[in-house]
C-alpha cells in the first residue's frame, strides 16, 4: 500500500486497474482561447464547444 500513499489520481492507478496503461494529460475547461495553438504544441485541449460538437 505504500506506493498508493503518494496521492493524486495516478498514485491510485493500481487500485483502479490503470497500471500499465499509457497516461495522457491535457486541459479541459469551459472556454479555451488559443486552443488551436496549444494543440499544435502537443497537449490535449478541449472546451465545452468541442463536446457540444460531438452530440
Amino acid at each position: 500500500m505504500e506506493r498508493y500513499r503518494r496521492g493524486g489520481f495516478w498514485g491510485k492507478a493500481g487500485l483502479v486497474g490503470l497500471d500499465g496503461l499509457e497516461k495522457s494529460y491535457g486541459l479541459v475547461a469551459k472556454k479555451v482561447e488559443g486552443k488551436v495553438e496549444l494543440r499544435e504544441e502537443g497537449p490535449l485541449v478541449w472546451d465545452f464547444g468541442d463536446f457540444e460538437n460531438l452530440i
